[in-house]
């Protein structure tokens, strides 16, 4: 399971509304090229589909909260990216943080406060490599953790959007510093519109796989992958 480590930062957002200017120029080493979706046998290659927006469903789902819980019986999950990076080196890249703000879709940066304010933008730890040979490789963030979701109900079935943009910091096999352009994505906020109820169909006797046809079940509530609700 990949650790959290939110720290506050101090960067002003720039003024600039495209989502993703896609400069090479502004990379340092490497590249976000693009957002992996759920390939046909649920897992991420570089080669597999992507997708130029995401939908992130918010609903805790089974007896859990937004800020707590079990999350193997619940929908609580955060909304990941699989980053498309590419290379401009031959070394193996290892990568093991990244930086995310979450904006609206006029670049503002959102406020959260949940008690007490949470930072945005924020820091994460990844984990992620670029093979060498191929110039390739795919790094996972989980751009808006679960503790983020509660505020984002304002943007429920709203057609602005947010949007995520992060970029990826790391090193080469030899040491050597290298990151990546910040990258953008818009992604639409629902509640419940990929949370399947399990007592629905466990009295229609149907199983999950039945039901998901084409998706993923797996409780992440994202981009291709449904979540089955134990509890509702």
């Amino acid at each position: 399971m990949l650790l959290v480590s939110l720290v506050m930062l101090a960067l002003a957002c720039g003024e600039d509304v495209d989502l993703n200017e896609n400069d090479a120029a502004e990379a340092n080493g490497a590249f976000i090229s693009g957002n992996i979706k759920p390939d046909s046998a649920c897992g991420y290659s570089p080669d597999g589909p992507q997708t130029q927006s995401g939908v992130f469903d918010i609903a805790p789902g089974g007896s859990s909260d937004l800020i707590g819980g079990d999350e193997t019986d619940s929908c609580n999950q955060p909304y990941a990216l699989f980053l498309l990076v590419e290379s401009q080196g031959d070394e193996l890249a290892l990568f093991q943080q990244a930086e995310v703000t979450l904006l609206s879709a006029s670049s503002d940066r959102l406020p959260f406060e949940s008690g007490e304010s949470l930072p945005n933008p924020f820091e994460l730890t990844v984990a992620g490599r670029v093979d060498g040979e191929t110039g390739q490789g795919i790094v996972q963030v989980n751009a808006i953790p679960p503790q983020y979701a509660a505020q984002l109900e304002s943007f429920i079935d709203d057609e602005s959007e947010i949007v995520i943009e992060v970029s990826l910091e790391g090193r080469t096999i030899s040491g050597r510093s290298i990151g990546t352009q910040a990258f953008r994505i818009p992604v639409r906020i629902c509640y419940g519109c990929l949370t399947l109820c399990g007592s629905v169909i466990e009295e229609n006797m149907m199983v999950p796989d039945d039901v998901i046809g084409d998706e993923c079940g797996d409780n992440a509530g994202a981009d291709g992958r449904v979540c089955i609700d134990p509890e509702c």
